[in-house]
């Protein structure tokens, strides 16, 4: 094993061990959460950056309470294969997935059988949630037994039936939001189905979007990707709130925000409030 990979496997793995010591000290364990922003860039954060275009007073209160991990390296650039190695301490690329990010309708990319961060806080009587963008693949069920594609536009899928090999099979007891935001089924998941079935059709042109690989499917009637940051934070804050009136057993809570990654669509009262367009915007949303 080299030096590096031995340093995100014990990044992952020494504080679930020392939980484990903990066991008999329920009120001792945290709370864990952990907060992805999808693509955000080193220098937007106004805490790192003095010179950034973006105020973000939020996240450097919790940099300046906390520690900044300064000379810390993500696996790769983007999606996908970041959050295979966060839930599984292993390099992307020893996945079947070399390079790149799953693409429209794609199948799972964690084999079920393998250990997940989430798993390790199962094992010491932790809640566990993800909360918003997967993009690590699922089992669509269909009607015909052929597989969901790009091609055929998901047309086939079946949603009466569960989805298989998402989070709730990888060491999630819950699960709240969207595979990948832009591609369908263009709706929230709530642990193995669509919230509600899909009533209407997307089409990037004809819904007014300015963004790309927004992929034509089918959509939750009412879908709006200028609420999506903000439901995916009323979710997240609703589930920590429950979850904290349990006194016996400490949650883990990984938040997957889309922002600010495409589609780039802030909410409308925050739209010129930076000086760093849309994308900006869109960080200010997030922050």
């Amino acid at each position: 094993m080299n030096a590096l990979k031995l340093k995100v496997l014990l990044f992952l793995f020494i504080p679930v061990s020392a939980l484990c010591t903990w066991s008999q000290e329920s009120s001792k364990r945290p709370n864990v959460i952990l907060i992805l922003a999808d693509d955000l860039g080193y220098g937007d954060i106004s805490h790192l950056n003095s010179n950034s275009k973006i105020s973000t007073p939020n996240i450097d209160d919790l940099a300046k309470r906390g520690i900044s991990f300064t000379n810390a390296h993500a696996p790769a650039s983007v999606c996908t294969p970041t959050r295979y190695s966060i839930l599984t301490g292993e390099y992307p690329w020893r996945s079947e997935r070399k390079k790149g990010v799953n693409w429209v309708w794609e199948g799972p990319l964690i084999d079920r059988d393998r250990i997940t961060l989430a798993d390790l806080f199962q094992q010491v009587n932790y809640s566990t949630a993800c909360i918003g963008k997967w993009h690590l693949g699922l089992d669509w069920p269909t009607i015909d037994g052929l597989p969901a594609t790009l091609q055929n536009e998901g047309r086939n899928v079946d949603y009466s039936k569960d989805i298989q090999n998402g989070p709730l099979d990888l060491g999630f007891h819950y699960y709240f939001g969207q595979e990948v935001p832009g591609f369908p089924p263009h709706g929230f998941i709530e642990n193995k189905r669509l919230i509600e079935p899909p009533g209407e059709w997307f089409n990037r042109d004809s819904n007014g979007y300015d963004f790309p690989f927004g992929i034509s499917g089918a959509m939750i009637p009412g879908w709006d990707y200028t609420q999506l940051m903000t439901n995916l934070t009323d979710q997240a804050i609703d589930w920590i709130r429950l979850k904290s009136e349990d006194e016996l057993n400490p949650f883990f809570l990984f938040f997957t925000m889309s922002a600010p990654h495409t589609p780039i669509v802030p909410r409308l009262d925050f739209i010129g409030k930076s000086d760093a367009g849309k994308y900006g915007d869109f960080v200010l949303e997030m922050d």
